[in-house]
């Protein structure tokens, strides 16, 4: 069972390095909160009941809501990722910008390669995030609220805006979903 998210809280930012030899003892489900991961290390094996994918560093791997998953190692390498869960309140913010249709398309996929270039700077969001993350400490709701937008939307943001240049079909109103995305981070 995964981690819950901390109560009052909306997302969550973690860091994780785990032995090449990790195999999660149990088939796992995100029931309360979506999930999305920046591989930096190892290669994994991701089963679901209706996918089997294959993940390595610098891979981006949502998990929607509600599907049942457990992962392997594939490789010798030592197992690091960067995870951000967050809830289906942040995830309708996020459907509200690009839409639900564009939004439920790129949580569908279990993995996501990235150019080079990309992987450089979501692992460097991720970093950013988690310092934001793990040194935020006001008492305000408008302001527990911005961050954790804020935090969804520099992960989401990347991840879309890379999908936009793999698939320029993909959104036909992308120049106005990056502007809209820029405003947010």
């Amino acid at each position: 069972m995964p981690m819950p998210l901390k109560k009052g809280f909306n997302v969550h930012v973690e860091y994780i390095e785990k032995p090449s030899t990790y195999v999660m003892r149990a088939i796992d489900i995100y029931e309360d909160f979506y999930g999305i991961g920046f591989i930096v290390s190892g290669d994994r094996q991701t089963i679901t009941p209706e996918k089997i994918s294959f993940i390595h560093a610098g891979n981006v791997t949502p998990m929607t809501i509600g599907v049942y998953h457990r992962t392997y190692a594939l490789s010798d390498a030592p197992y690091k990722r960067y995870g951000m869960k967050f809830t289906p309140k942040i995830a309708n913010r996020c459907m509200e910008q690009i839409g639900e249709k564009n939004f439920h398309h790129v949580m569908s996929h279990l993995c996501y390669e990235l150019s080079p270039a990309c992987q450089k700077k979501v692992q460097q969001m991720f970093d950013d995030m988690l310092y934001e993350y793990e040194h935020y400490d006001s008492n305000s709701e408008f302001a527990d609220e911005f961050l954790e937008l804020s935090l969804f939307f520099k992960a989401f943001q990347a991840l879309y805006s890379e999908l936009l240049c793999i698939f320029p079909c993909f959104c036909p109103y992308g120049q106005f979903t990056r502007e809209s995305f820029s405003e947010c981070i």
